[in-house]
């Protein structure tokens, strides 16, 4: 039999592009799983069952524990190479795909592998990319499974929180082991019996809290099947919860006046809000904590963690006496982090502050040409829209003075973000007797740090700014 000629061959590969294009459904893999190899790597870093990996399927009302593989996380993905991490990011993308349109296409009902296989999802995207995985067992494995998702998978900026490690939470309130003091060596003999050293005890509690956003779906989602639409939605309500954690960071606060967390909120327009309609009651965050640390070491003498400005423009005096604030705490520079507002950073990359900009005026990396904040006297800066510029002189919102803003001087290695539930992204009708979806995205997490000492400083504060 005569061999095909090369015009032959390339002509074959257009009518097979051609078909694939015209059908609208991704080609059959044949022969072995091209990505067989994917799921030997998971094996091997310890992930023996997809609920494992992707997220686990529990009652959305409990504590149950639901933090799957982070494929954002280089401490869970460091031993995957690049491409299988991409991939698998992938296939649990397309799986909460199946999951939102099939709950699109059966409103309210109980999902089931025959409903879901019943979706175009499946039928051109999803069981192409499980025959390449080598995924067999789709029907036993899927009512196990519902995608959950981290801040660090989709690379957005994450900004604040980013900045401070992540802890698992192994119950719904935890006791964090937190401590003060540092471990120092000493000189031994060789024949001494050791003496016990040990840091002093300083626990601390964290509640995790449920951070939900509600988005309505459009008519796109109801009746496109191109991924990228989905993604798009589940992009939007991630973000939502990325913005409602790093306000409350900044400017949480759980102070009870009544009987209602929060209800003392220290600024009076959040502490108008209901539990419902704010997720800044969650937990004390920078400014709150400081605040209490200022009235507690201050009024004793310990130590004053917080600098009135005297109703001035942001200057270098005003980082100076931040940073000296923090005493022997400020020595190990990559620690510590600036905490501020857009109009600061804005007078710094713009010259509006002369002695902060002459070492960054020129040149290829000048902040005029960048645009990017540089380092304050060694230390990086973190810009947050979240940092308020309409405080009153006393660093909280009153409704009156509204023209102060803060910048805050943290020691990141002294607080954690806890993460209970990963995060879910799914789809429900608004109301029972509703016609429109819902799509929602839910994550259970907190944040929390060491408490504040006179011996161990972990934020210091500049209040009473002008913000221009």
């Amino acid at each position: 039999m005569p061999e095909a000629t090369t015009e032959q061959t390339t002509e074959a590969k257009v009518d097979g592009i051609t078909e694939i294009l015209s059908n609208k459904k991704a080609p059959e893999v044949t022969g072995r799983p091209i990505y067989e190899k994917d799921m030997d790597w998971l094996a091997l870093g310890g992930f023996k069952s997809l609920p494992q990996v992707f997220g686990q399927k529990i009652e959305e009302r409990s504590n149950a524990p639901a933090l799957p593989l982070n494929f954002g996380s280089k401490s869970h993905c460091g031993h995957l190479p690049e491409d299988t991490r991409l991939r698998l990011f992938h296939l649990k993308k397309m799986i909460n795909n199946l999951e939102i349109q099939t709950q699109v296409k059966n409103p309210g009902a109980a999902l089931t592998p025959a409903m879901m296989k019943d979706t175009p999802m499946y039928k051109d995207h999803l069981k192409p990319l499980l025959k390449a995985f080598n995924i067999t067992d789709f029907s036993n494995w899927i009512p196990t499974v519902n995608a959950r998702f981290y801040f660090e998978e989709y690379e957005i900026p994450f900004i604040l929180a980013d900045q401070f490690d992540q802890m698992p939470m192994d119950s719904a309130t935890v006791e964090v082991p937190g401590d003060t003091g540092v471990l120092e060596g000493h000189e031994e003999t060789d024949g001494a019996t050791f003496g016990e050293q040990s840091t002093t005890q300083a626990n601390y509690a964290v509640t995790s809290r449920n951070n939900v956003v509600h988005t309505k779906i459009t008519e796109d989602l109801m009746q496109d099947n191109a991924p990228p639409i989905i993604d798009k939605l589940r992009r939007d309500v991630v973000k939502g919860i990325v913005r409602a954690y790093e306000k409350a960071i900044i400017n949480g606060d759980t102070t009870i006046l009544t009987t209602v967390r929060g209800d003392g909120h220290m600024d009076t327009d959040t502490r108008a809000l209901g539990l419902n309609e704010t997720f800044s009651k969650a937990f004390d965050g920078l400014r709150r904590k400081c605040i209490n640390n200022d009235n507690t070491l201050g009024a004793s003498g310990n130590a004053d963690v917080a600098y009135k400005h005297g109703g001035d423009t942001a200057s270098k005096v005003l980082f100076e006496k931040v940073l000296n604030l923090m005493g022997k705490f400020a020595s190990e520079k990559d620690t510590l982090r600036w905490i501020i507002p857009s109009v600061i950073e804005n007078q710094v990359v713009t010259g509006a502050i002369p002695e902060l900009f002459t070492a960054f005026a020129y040149g290829g990396l000048a902040s005029n040409v960048t645009g990017q904040m540089p380092p304050v006297f060694g230390v990086k800066p973190v810009t947050s829209q979240y940092v308020r510029d309409d405080l009153n002189e006393s660093g909280v919102y009153d409704g009156s003075t509204t023209d102060r803003t803060i910048i805050m001087l943290v020691k990141v290695v002294r607080f954690y973000q806890f993460v209970r539930q990963a995060m879910r992204v799914w789809a429900a009708p608004s109301l029972p007797s509703s016609d429109y979806m819902l799509m929602t995205a839910k994550m259970r997490h907190s944040w929390n740090g060491n408490n504040q000492t006179a011996e161990e400083l972990g934020i210091t504060m500049g209040y009473d700014i002008l913000r221009a």
